[in-house]
């Protein structure tokens, strides 16, 4: 029983963190009658910047040691960045990622923009030998990215 009281508890403070991090994003159908979150059951349908396999194609590529790390980098430009699928990428995009969003959002270390600036280089010119990218992409963020 001090069990089930412990688990409402931290039920309800969990439910309540999530209620006060929405804040203003009042939506109802958040919240079931019994009170579970649909969000885990029902993730938002966001189509991916990346095919899965060619994301998975291209982390095969990447040398054993650096795995980790690109792929950290590349989850907070895929995931939490969200960027528009790679039709629509353009330079504009990815200074306002690493020049604000990035600087913004991770809070990074020169060491942290070091590496990104590399997990991004390398992501996108596997996309460009993939032929992925728009005309032009590649050479105008090559050097918007290594001048940064």
């Amino acid at each position: 029983a001090a069990m089930e009281e412990f688990e409402k508890r931290n039920h309800d403070f969990i439910q309540e963190l999530t209620k006060q991090m929405e804040g203003s994003e009042k939506d109802d159908s958040i919240l079931e009658e019994d009170g579970e979150l649909l969000d885990e059951e029902k993730p938002k349908e966001r189509t991916p910047a990346i095919e899965t396999d060619v994301y998975k194609k291209f982390m095969k590529l990447v040398p054993p040691e650096k795995q980790e790390q690109v792929e950290e980098d590349l989850e907070v430009f895929l995931v939490d960045f969200e960027p528009p699928p790679i039709s629509e990428w353009d330079s504009e995009l990815i200074k306002n990622f690493l020049g604000k969003w990035f600087m913004e959002n991770a809070n990074p270390l020169e060491e942290d923009l070091v590496s990104m600036r590399k997990s991004l280089l390398s992501l996108f010119k596997f996309l460009a030998k993939e032929d992925l990218l728009p005309d032009g992409f590649l050479n105008t963020v090559s050097k918007s990215i290594q001048n940064s």
